[in-house]
């Protein structure tokens, strides 16, 4: 938490949620039950509507916890990211984070907001980010085969260095 509070995640407003393609229908459907009419979306959003929550207008993903016990847990609830603001919320996190690859800034996300593919959106935003490029060696990354120039016969070339000793 403490290092969350750092973090500056963007002021989302109940019209993103109204406008935004992936959770407009589900953001309609749970403030006044009304479906889109469109039959395969009006089937996932009924489908995946108990997963979600909207507190003072902002939309949740209710989230269990992970694990092999086998008692009551508690849910917790993560903030969902209306597509205009997933850029500068994985460019937050990437950067904070200290620019990790991608199954940790995904952990990190995913503990925090949800978004649809948000493996793949944070997976291009780490191979695409300019420090990462520019500063991070990928061992895995192909690299082009050293090809060694010709070794010439004995006494066929004849190089000098000229170096210039300055007399003080």
């Amino acid at each position: 938490e403490a290092a969350t509070a750092h973090l500056q995640l963007p002021s989302i407003q109940p019209t993103d949620y109204e406008t935004d393609n992936d959770f407009a229908p589900l953001y309609q459907y749970l403030l006044t039950g009304d479906l889109t009419g469109n039959q395969t979306i009006d089937r996932k959003t009924v489908l995946i509507a108990d997963q979600y929550l909207i507190e003072e207008g902002y939309l949740y993903k209710c989230v269990l916890p992970r694990g092999k016990q086998r008692r009551i847990q508690p849910y917790f609830k993560v903030l969902c990211i209306p597509r205009r603001f997933r850029t500068q919320v994985l460019t937050t996190f990437h950067d904070f984070l200290g620019h990790f690859k991608n199954p940790r800034l995904f952990l990190s996300l995913k503990a925090r907001v949800f978004f649809p593919d948000m493996w793949k959106l944070s997976e291009t935003y780490h191979r695409t980010c300019d420090l990462c490029l520019r500063f991070k060696s990928y061992p895995n990354m192909t690299r082009a085969e050293l090809v060694p120039p010709p070794v010439p016969k004995p006494w066929t070339v004849l190089s000098l260095d000229h170096v210039s000793l300055s007399r003080k």
